[in-house]
């Protein structure tokens, strides 16, 4: 997937903003080359409630704002993720991360991955909802998800 570039905003020159771009050179001069000055994981992107979780909360801004566009009520601007003034299933994806039916990661779909789902069956109205196993992201883990993990039986990945 490729991002659309970013919104420019023209900063109004003047001695306030030449005092904060010395000091961002002089913060970035201090910092070795080899360390990650700035980065967003997934549970960032997707915690649009920010409440420190990416959870059921977050799960139902996003799905009430798919398939809406900016004009639109329910359109929600940090889930449109490339810019392009619409949320779409690619926003949702590249936000929550893969959703593969391997979800111990053990390279094949089969009873282990059965039990992470089982665990989490049902739980989503009540806030504990895992979002690896909600392959339809209706915000809880029901037959649904349990019809994609079972599609996918004892298929390897590679």
């Amino acid at each position: 997937m490729q991002l659309k570039s970013a919104r420019v905003v023209a900063l109004p020159l003047g001695p306030e903003s030449e005092a904060l771009f010395d000091e961002l050179l002089t913060e970035l001069h201090s910092v070795d080359p080899n360390t990650v000055v700035m980065s967003l994981s997934r549970l960032e992107l997707c915690d649009l409630d920010l409440d420190g979780d990416c959870d059921v909360g977050d799960c139902r801004l996003i799905n009430s704002a798919l398939d809406r566009c900016s004009e639109q009520s329910g359109y929600h601007p940090l889930v449109d993720l490339d810019g392009d003034g619409c949320v779409t299933a690619l926003d949702i994806d590249f936000m929550l991360g893969p959703r593969e039916p391997d979800l111990t990661g053990d390279g094949v779909v089969n009873l282990l991955d059965l039990g992470v789902l089982a665990a989490h069956w049902s739980r989503g109205a009540q806030g504990d909802w895992c979002r690896a196993a909600d392959f339809d992201t209706s915000c809880a883990v029901n037959l649904l998800d349990l019809a994609v993990l079972a599609d996918h039986w004892l298929e390897e990945s590679p």
